[in-house]
């Protein structure tokens, strides 16, 4: 399916679009709310300022993409691979991504306020300017190496 297609079918009230292949997809800007894209490839595609609230990404690998000023309120994110990803100023808040893993993800400005980061790999990333406030962070691993216990 293309960008095309996919826009298409969202507009006319489609949400399902499960193991999609949009590897270096160009979605910048554009409306995926609520929309189920589980087990879909996105591997370096521009997702900057998306709006993916309530979305399901469950399995999607996003290696490599950016996503910058994005809003991931509230996103599936269990068992995503989200390595290497630009998260910088995106809004990850109530989101779950339990057992993703965000190894080298740039994470500048971030807002993870109250989210699911249980059993999650945060090797290599620098949590600094991060928003923390009320996330689950149990059993993840941290930039560290450490295990979480909180």
């Amino acid at each position: 399916m293309n960008i095309k297609e996919l826009l298409s079918r969202y507009t006319a009230g489609q949400r399902d679009f499960r193991n999609l292949n949009l590897i270096a997809a160009n979605l910048r800007n554009i409306n995926l709310s609520g929309a189920n894209l589980s087990g879909s490839n996105l591997s370096g595609a521009n997702l900057t300022r998306t709006n993916l609230s309530h979305a399901n990404l469950t399995g999607a690998t996003l290696t490599g993409a950016n996503l910058t000023e994005t809003n991931l309120t509230r996103a599936n994110l269990t068992n995503a691979n989200l390595s290497n990803i630009n998260l910088t100023r995106t809004n990850l808040s109530r989101a779950n991504l339990t057992e993703a893993t965000l190894t080298g993800a740039s994470l500048t400005e971030t807002n993870l306020t109250k989210t699911n980061l249980r059993n999650a790999n945060l090797t290599n990333i620098d949590l600094s300017e991060v928003n923390l406030s009320q996330a689950d962070l149990h059993g993840a691993t941290m930039p560290d190496g450490a295990i979480a216990t909180i």
